[in-house]
């Protein structure tokens, strides 16, 4: 089953890689290792499963629609657009858009993983433990938006001076032309940084209250915010209907979100989230999923939102257990971040999660 052999395959290369004496090779003056190798041939193989799913997944038959009758899909970002006309004017079918949307968005998620964590292998697997990888089945536009976000906030803090200011900037722009609402999901990491900045530590403080307060059941519905999201380009906001609303979590929702707050509880207070500044940022766009989802709930629009944060989670992972001030809490979380893998795989499995079964090139 793909749930089962994809993850199996990373982990088994995770363990080989780790268990053998790194080897570098020399190629065109510089020196890569066989772990970055390995590394780039699993990202080809994983954008080759999604590029060749054929009509697998709940949205696919929508985007194939629309490459054949874009008139019909005028809603659709000009980004997006753009790619898909132009491969249909070079007269290439609907199966080459698919190549060429997962190969380019893979990359870019392996290009912005590759700079943000010394364990690329191991991110790799949060890359698919957590679902990221089974989202690109079925988001071809917003799986681009979301790998251009992630690399965006990334080489804001590798690059120096004002290069950093235009390329991030870039780089956000290209993702609100593949989807708009990644400008929602900008105002609420701005709006996370500005407060944790102001309040500090606190803020980890603040946002285990809120989301235990959305836990016990008080929750706002999204859909008083509707007017706002219209107004930056999210014109298909109508199409959500009775789930724009919704605050559902579902039995893997509370879950999920318990594990979550146990992680950011113990964490709270470590002098070690300020190891590194892609780190820290990782930390409190996670915050910002806890705070969100226990607030509003999963479902309709607001699990589109969630989504641009989930690809910092491998980011975190990688990160976390070193930051714990002592082996006991370095167990637990490590615990808790396999606990949360396995009940995501177990779910994806028995729910069909983004519909990828029977897988079908």
């Amino acid at each position: 089953m793909i749930y089962l052999y994809v993850l199996a395959v990373l982990m088994v290369s995770n363990l080989i890689v780790s268990s053998v004496r790194p080897i570098s090779i020399k190629i065109f003056s510089k020196l890569i290792t066989t772990e970055q190798i390995l590394y780039w041939i699993l990202i080809i193989w994983l954008a080759w499963i999604i590029g060749t799913r054929g009509l697998t997944g709940t949205d696919t038959f929508t985007y194939e629609g629309a490459f054949h009758n874009p008139s019909a899909y005028q809603y659709f970002e000009p980004g997006y657009q753009w790619v898909s006309k132009n491969i249909a004017d070079f007269g290439f079918d609907f199966s080459v858009l698919q190549w060429v949307m997962s190969i380019g968005t893979m990359f870019i998620f392996g290009f912005a993983y590759a700079l943000a964590t010394p364990k690329i292998m191991l991110s790799l697997i949060y890359f698919v433990g957590t679902g990221i990888f089974y989202t690109l089945f079925n988001t071809m536009r917003q799986g681009m938006a979301e790998a251009l976000f992630l690399l965006s906030v990334i080489l804001f803090f590798k690059l120096n001076g004002k290069k950093k200011y235009i390329i991030t900037f870039l780089l956000m722009y290209c993702s609100y032309l593949f989807h708009a609402s990644v400008l929602i999901v900008i105002l609420f990491s701005l709006l996370g940084i500005v407060i944790c900045k102001f309040l500090g530590e606190w803020f980890y403080f603040v946002a285990i209250i809120i989301s235990i307060i959305g836990l016990v059941g008080i929750r706002m519905p999204i859909d008083q915010f509707s007017s706002l999201f219209s107004k930056v380009g999210l014109t298909y906001i109508d199409a959500y209907g009775d789930n724009l609303g919704s605050v559902n979590y579902g039995i893997e929702g509370y879950i999920i979100i318990l594990l979550f707050l146990i992680i950011v509880m113990i964490i709270h207070g470590s002098r070690k989230l300020a190891m590194n500044n892609i780190f820290k940022m990782a930390c409190i766009l996670f915050s910002l999923y806890l705070i969100i989802a226990s607030s509003f709930g999963y479902d309709g629009l607001m699990n589109r939102f969630l989504n641009y944060f989930v690809p910092f989670f491998p980011i975190v992972f990688v990160y976390l257990p070193e930051a714990t001030e002592s082996n006991r809490k370095k167990s637990i979380v490590e615990l808790l971040i396999y606990v949360y893998i396995l009940e995501f795989t177990i779910y994806t499995f028995l729910s069909n999660y983004q519909s990828i079964l029977p897988y079908r090139p």
